[in-house]
């Protein structure tokens, strides 16, 4: 007997893509946000680097009033010239860090959407490769019953068979 093909087969092969897509997108997701987070941390490395510069530029100033020869209002001035620099370095920082921070959220959002849609492409293929075990489970039943009921006839016919030489044998003795 000709095994018979699941109807539903190309819509299984179809869902079974889109779970993979789904993966992959998922995956990508995640590799973008690890990505995204890694330039937050390195600006925040360098915010902190901006403020150790400033303490180390303090210390120095400090260092050089007590320096023969030093002007004291120059090395004033210079300091406080190096400090607003330093300061509008460290705004300009804190700007990126709040924008790194947006991109950040906004991958974690992309990550929690791909995880939906696996979630979904996942449930739509458990639902069809169950509906195909049940399929292929009702098809080998009504198998074994055809197979069944094909063996009771041939019993049967074989039995009449045997009833009927019986019987024409106990004829031909009479």
């Amino acid at each position: 007997m000709a095994k018979q093909e699941y109807e539903l087969q190309i819509v299984l092969e179809k869902r079974d893509r889109e779970k993979q897509e789904a993966e992959k997108k998922r995956m990508e997701a995640i590799e973008a946000l690890k990505v995204e987070k890694c330039k937050l941390e390195q600006r925040k490395e360098e915010r902190k680097q901006i403020d150790l510069t400033k303490i180390k530029a303090t210390e120095e100033f400090h260092a050089n009033l007590s320096k023969p020869g030093c002007s004291i209002a120059e090395e004033a001035d210079r300091h406080d010239a190096y400090q607003k620099w330093l300061d509008a370095e460290a705004v300009k920082k804190d700007q990126e860090i709040q924008q790194q921070m947006q991109v950040v959220r906004r991958a974690e959002i992309r990550v929690a959407e791909a995880e939906d849609e696996l979630n979904q492409a996942i449930i739509a293929f458990e639902a069809l490769k169950e509906h195909k075990a049940a399929w292929q489970k009702r098809v080998k039943k009504e198998e074994m019953e055809r197979e069944q009921a094909a063996l009771e006839e041939i019993g049967q016919s074989l039995w009449l068979d045997q009833q009927r030489k019986q019987q024409a044998r106990e004829e031909r003795r009479r």
